[in-house]
Order: C-alpha cells, then sequence, then structure tokens
C-alpha cells in the first residue's frame, strides 16, 4: 500500500496534479479497477493522464471504457462506430482487450484516421458520432477527440515509478491545508507541553 501510495504520488507529479485530487480520483475508482490486479497503477495513470489531456472527468472515461468491457459492448460500439465511419477501423477483440486508456485511444485513432473533422462537421454527425463511441454528451465526445495530441502528451509524461520517501513526505506535506498543517503544529506542541509540565 505505502510503495502505491508513492507511486501515485508521482503519477501527480509527472503531470502536475495536485496529489490530493490524484489520491482522490484513484481512492474513487479502485474498487472498478481493481479488477486489473498488479496493473491498477499503470491502468489507473493512463486515464489520469487521458482525463488531463482532455479535460474530461475520469469517472466518464471509465463508464466510456467500461461499455466496450464485454465483447457484447464492444462488438455493439465497434460495428456502429465503424460503419458511421465506412470502414473497418476499430477491431472488436482489440476493444474488449484493450485496458480503460487504450479503448478511448482506439477510438481517438480510429475518427482521426478515417479523415473526419469533428470540430467542422455538423450537428447530426457529431451526435452520431458521440453515441456511437459511447459518450453520454458531444461536448464531451468534443473534448477526448479534439484534445488528442494533449492526451498523448499526458500520456508520455505520466511516471508511475516509486516516490522515494523523503520526495513523498515533502508533497504530503506541501498538499496540507493551513487548518491541517497548524493541528499538525499544535499536536507537536500538545507533546511538548506535556513534556514540560511533567
Amino acid at each position: 500500500a505505502g510503495k502505491s501510495l508513492k507511486s501515485i504520488a508521482n503519477v501527480a507529479d509527472s503531470l502536475g496534479l495536485s496529489m490530493g485530487k490524484v489520491m482522490d480520483n484513484f481512492s474513487a475508482m479502485s474498487p472498478k479497477l481493481s479488477m486489473f490486479g498488479d496493473d491498477m497503477i499503470e491502468v489507473f495513470a493512463d486515464l489520469q493522464a487521458q482525463a488531463q489531456g482532455t479535460g474530461v472527468e475520469m469517472s466518464k472515461l471509465l463508464g466510456v471504457a467500461m461499455k466496450m468491457d464485454t465483447f457484447e459492448g464492444a462488438a455493439k460500439h465497434a460495428q456502429t462506430l465503424n460503419a458511421v465511419l465506412g470502414q473497418s477501423a476499430i477491431s472488436v477483440t482489440d476493444l474488449v482487450h484493450a485496458d480503460p486508456a487504450d479503448k478511448i485511444a482506439m477510438i481517438q485513432d480510429a475518427i482521426a484516421n478515417a479523415g473526419i473533422d469533428f470540430e467542422t462537421a455538423d450537428r447530426r454527425m457529431r451526435q452520431v458520432i458521440a453515441t456511437a463511441a459511447g459518450f453520454e454528451s458531444v461536448e464531451d465526445a468534443a473534448k477526448v477527440l479534439l484534445n488528442k495530441e494533449d492526451a498523448e502528451e499526458a500520456a508520455d509524461a505520466v511516471d508511475t515509478a516509486t516516490m522515494s520517501q523523503a520526495e513523498f513526505s515533502k508533497k504530503v506535506n506541501q498538499s496540507l491545508t493551513t487548518a491541517e498543517k497548524m493541528t499538525k503544529s499544535l499536536s507537536s506542541m500538545t507533546g511538548g507541553m506535556k513534556k514540560i509540565l511533567n
């Protein structure tokens, strides 16, 4: 657990995010990501990078990815998207076996390679693509599809190595709120005062 926390802290640091925010995301996503076992940290980090690059909440990205985590769901979305794109851009087998962030990347690649410019596409086409790709809204689809390069940069930057204990302690202290720092100081003062009184 300690090693995992230090890895998550490094994920936050490498993406320039607050450690508290990333820890909260990890805590919220853990029940669903625990199925990945030893790869859980890597899967989480890739998804956090995708969220950082696109500006879409992790829970929404995971929701899209998990719709394609069964053969039935993957077949439905891949076949619909392939029909919209007019080519066999996504393999059902590859889609169902891919990690969550890779599923999102496969959709980004398929649409980019089909030569469809989501930004200039008409309203109907945007709605059809968003639905086919499993997004709840056209806005989320737009963020994911139009920020593909930013997501790739974030994925390249993310680091899951275990942070040193000294660096980890420093990051924890930096992330404390003013109230938490005061409580910590008062706690240490209390111990000192007890010694003086004794």
